[in-house]
């Protein structure tokens, strides 16, 4: 799902890791997130532990701290954001949402504006939620439920 090239012309694909807590989601994140061929694929990887309760700004220098490697003291969340439309502006990104719980769609807005704005064609946001309407409310374009998947496979390595 993250490397596929279909729908690259318009838009940005968010994937979401759907499962009761405990049961691999991060984990499996994790393991698509240092993947080769997820490294060679995407010009950026950031990863976001967002949790409970959302916080924007939090969330916001969280992403660009992981874009710049460094604090840079922004207490602005418009401010952050042009950062980080500035930083991923033309690239192809995979951004990790981990631990989403908040179903207030509101919150998303700004962010997911910015990163709908600054995507290239082949940039994804990964999310893991114990939630199905999480995914719903953020607008995911796919649906992985961990665990109906695990409920289907013979072993722990079974599913792709």
């Amino acid at each position: 799902m993250l490397l596929s090239k279909n729908g690259q012309e318009r838009g940005i694909h968010i994937i979401s890791i759907v499962g009761m807590g405990g049961i691999g989601k991060t984990t499996l994140a994790q393991i698509v997130y240092n993947d080769r061929e997820v490294n060679a694929y995407f010009q950026k990887k950031l990863w976001a532990c967002v949790s409970d309760p959302f916080d924007e700004i939090r969330i916001a220098k969280a992403i660009l701290e992981t874009l710049t490697g460094i604090s840079l003291g922004l207490h602005e969340l418009n401010t952050v954001l042009e950062k980080i439309h500035e930083s991923i502006m033309g690239k192809k990104f995979l951004l990790v949402l981990d631990d989403v719980w908040t179903e207030d769609e509101r919150k998303w807005q700004s962010l997911k504006c910015c990163l709908k704005s600054s995507a290239s064609p082949g940039s994804k946001i990964l999310v893991t939620t114990r939630k199905e309407n999480v995914a719903t409310i953020i607008g995911c374009t796919r649906l992985f439920n961990l665990g109906n998947c695990l409920k289907k496979s013979v072993g722990p390595y079974s599913v792709r």
